[in-house]
Parts: structure tokens; C-alpha cells; sequence
């Protein structure tokens, strides 16, 4: 019975192949699921970073408005107190005047 002696070592060879070929089959798809977990990973990373670059984005532009604001309430800072300086010297050439018409006033009741 070499006939069945020949196709069972056939069928036991394929078998071997089937066995092998399952098993490639089987670390391709592990392969493959890892490599859509990794392909999900870097999706997801790469989404936390453009969200990242977005923030940084924002908070520069965020520091560049606060910047301006910060320059214009400076600047009407600089002016209020330009304004006060000028009012002060206004107030002590008011004060000199009425001191001055005080003792003009003090004059012309001495002479009366």
C-alpha cells in the first residue's frame, strides 16, 4: 500500500505547510493589527499635537494682545501723568497768584 503511504506522507506535509501557513498568516494579521494600533497611536498623537501647536498658538497670540494692551495702558499712563504735571504747575502759578493778590489786597487796606 505505497499508494497510501504516499498521499498520507502528503497529507501530513500539507499539513505541516497548512499548520506553518496559519501561523504567518496569523503574525501577519497580529502584524497588521499592531501596526493599525501604531497608525492609531500616531493619528492620536499627532492630533494631541496639532491641538498643542494650536494652544501655543493661542497663548502667543493671547501674550501679544495682553502686550498691546499693556503698551496702551502705559502710554495713557504717560499722558495722565504729563496731564497731572501740567495741572500741578497750573495749580502752584494759581496759588502764586493768589498769593500775590492777597498782599495786593493787604496793601490797599494798609492804605486805608
Amino acid at each position: 500500500m505505497k499508494a497510501v503511504e504516499d498521499i498520507l506522507l502528503k497529507l501530513k506535509n500539507l499539513e505541516q505547510v497548512r499548520s506553518q501557513t496559519i501561523q504567518v498568516k496569523e503574525e501577519l494579521e497580529a502584524k497588521l493589527l499592531i501596526d493599525g494600533l501604531l497608525d492609531e497611536v500616531r493619528e492620536g498623537i499627532l492630533k494631541e499635537l496639532e491641538s498643542v501647536n494650536l494652544k501655543i498658538r493661542w497663548v502667543n497670540d493671547e501674550k501679544k494682545t495682553l502686550f498691546a494692551d499693556l503698551d496702551e495702558a502705559l502710554r495713557i499712563l504717560d499722558e495722565k501723568t504729563k496731564f497731572i504735571e501740567l495741572q500741578k504747575e497750573d495749580i502752584k502759578t494759581l496759588l502764586e497768584q493768589i498769593e500775590h493778590t492777597k498782599s495786593l489786597i493787604k496793601e490797599k487796606i494798609e492804605e486805608i
